[in-house]
């Protein structure tokens, strides 16, 4: 029907039918619509809810080993793992259900990744897999597992659970390659099984290393007093596989209230120096002799050859200094710093291409590519923080008393609380350790710079279950049922009068270890003593 025109009377009859039909479309939508019961939409939902309620263990995220990533503008890769070096396994583990777990495993898995997915379970140098579960994380029996439920909203050992089996820590020494590690709960009820499981992707990479290390020959942490004062500067090459550092050049820099500063052979080396310029057998680190330093791709008999001081794969050097304080005044710092500078490797490497002009099969000229062999000098190793260390002194005596060791002992034969022999297994120094009285010794040292003032002394030992988070507190100056001989207090340091002081000690105490997780802390302080004679150094008052 075209505009201005009247409709035909088969067109009127046709809309007059649609338009009750309409209507009556509209009225059932209306009356369905009342007659609806809107409490049981809600209460089907509600009974879906209630289907998802329960415990439900979420794997939140691993924390160690953190995830590999590729800077997007260097292209290096980030947080990756040194060959060698041992990785411990460590996640964020929540019960974000609405009731508590009371029974929980977990499981560490290592893949070797493929394009990014899992491949097949990672081998140990021994061809085992390298996969652990701990079916006693959580359950209702304290002498298996250390929790005996995780609450709802709670966080599994305060939002960083370190997986253990047997006790111990897992404990994984990577090799070379790329990795998808994987950690998965197995809570009894868990509400969502999706969320149990958290992966990261890792690298393992191989890595060199220039060690240096600088002590003063006394063995004290901090020098003082009058008098030469000799020290020793080490240094060693480490890594995930065998290689050599040639020609290493270090920056030494003595500084403060000081006479003099020398070298063995008498040389001068106050202020800011250059050590290693190789300049001759008596001026670096190593070995010296010569070596090759070029060898051709193809051509074993093409080489190079030079005079190099050279340090072989876990091999060390040292040098030696000795420097004398200005005791003019009554106080005054002094301090021995040193950094490396640079050193050379020798290898297949980059930077020894050699593209040269050669002839195809059709005649033509094409270019040739040759990698040599040849040295490269460096700047950085792959960790910095061995590459630079320092000690330091005082003019003035420096008071110092420090904890050396702290130890375990475990097997002993009790009558009530007191010992009747043992121990039979002595000198723990991390666990798994078993439930029953145990001896906790610590061993101190006299550090100050003048070992003929002396020092009273007292060891606090503290022992905290993290689980419950109870703390034992006890004080000790003696130990006569810890390893070694029985020793009776004196001061540490040595006297004009016999047997009165001594340089080192002993301080121990038995506790009754119940099933748990424990941190154990042994804290070494300075008993009275005259005003000036304080500690020094909070360092190496304590061991844990």
């Amino acid at each position: 029907m075209t505009s201005g025109e009247q409709p035909t009377l088969l067109e009127e009859m046709t809309m007059n039918k649609l338009t009750p039909m309409i209507l009556a479309i509209i009225m059932l939508a209306s009356t369905s619509l009342v007659a609806l019961d809107w409490s049981e939409l809600e209460n089907n939902s509600l009974t879906e809810a209630d289907g998802r309620s329960g415990p439900d263990a979420e794997v939140g995220d691993i924390l160690s080993p953190r995830a590999t990533t590729t800077d997007s503008i260097t292209g290096e890769q980030l947080h990756t793992l040194k060959a060698g070096d041992d990785v411990h396994f460590e996640a964020y583990i929540e019960n974000v259900g609405d009731s508590a777990i009371t029974e929980m495993g977990i499981t560490v898995t290592v893949y070797l990744s493929e394009g990014g997915a899992r491949g097949n379970i990672a081998l140990d140098a021994a061809g085992n897999e390298l996969s652990w579960t701990n079916g006693d994380v959580v359950c209702d029996d304290s002498f298996v597992c250390p929790w005996s439920s995780l609450g709802a909203g709670a966080l599994l050992d305060s939002g960083k659970y370190t997986m253990s089996y047997q006790g111990s820590p897992v404990t994984w020494t990577p090799m070379t390659g790329d990795y998808v590690v994987v950690v998965t709960t197995d809570a009894v009820g868990d509400a969502d099984p999706g969320n149990d499981y958290s992966e990261n992707q890792v690298s393992v990479v191989d890595w060199t290393d220039i060690i240096v290390d600088l002590a003063w020959d006394s063995g004290k942490e901090i020098e003082g007093g009058s008098g030469d004062k000799a020290f020793t500067l080490t240094v060693e090459t480490g890594g995930s596989s065998s290689w050599s550092a040639r020609g290493i050049q270090l920056e030494l820099a003595v500084e403060g209230t000081l006479l003099t500063a020398v070298d063995n052979d008498g040389t001068d080396i106050m202020g800011t120096n250059v050590i290693g310029d190789n300049s001759s057998a008596t001026s670096g680190f190593g070995t010296y002799g010569s070596t090759v330093t070029w060898m051709h791709q193809d051509d074993a008999n093409n080489t190079t050859s030079g005079e190099r001081h050279v340090i072989g794969f876990e091999n060390s050097s040292t040098w030696n200094g000795v420097v004398s304080p200005d005791t003019s005044g009554s106080s005054g710092d002094y301090s021995i710093s040193v950094q490396m500078v640079s050193y050379v490797i020798y290898g297949q490497l980059p930077e020894c291409s050699e593209t040269v002009a050669g002839n195809s099969s059709s005649g033509e000229t094409e270019p040739m590519t040759y990698i040599h062999y040849c040295e490269v000098e460096m700047t950085q190793d792959d960790d910095a923080a061995t590459s630079e260390d320092m000690i330091e002194g005082k003019v003035q005596t420096f008071h110092d008393i420090g904890v050396t060791s702290l130890i375990i002992n475990q097997g002993y034969t009790m009558d009530g609380n007191l010992v009747e022999s043992g121990p039979d297994n002595p000198g723990l120094t991390e666990g798994p350790l078993n439930p029953a009285w145990s001896n906790i010794q610590a061993s101190v040292r006299h550090l100050g710079s003048d070992i003929m003032v002396t020092y009273d002394w007292e060891v606090s030992f503290e022992i905290e279950n993290i689980i419950s988070g109870a703390v034992h507190t006890e004080v000790a100056d003696m130990c006569h049922d810890g390893l070694g001989d029985p020793y009776d207090h004196h001061e540490l340091g040595e006297s004009w009068v016999a047997a009165s002081a001594f340089e080192t000690g002993e301080a121990c105490i038995m506790f009754n270890f119940a099933p748990g997780i424990y941190d154990v802390t042994a804290t070494v302080s300075m008993v009275g003593g005259a005003v000036g004679t304080e500690d020094m150094s909070a360092r190496n008052d304590d061991s844990s």
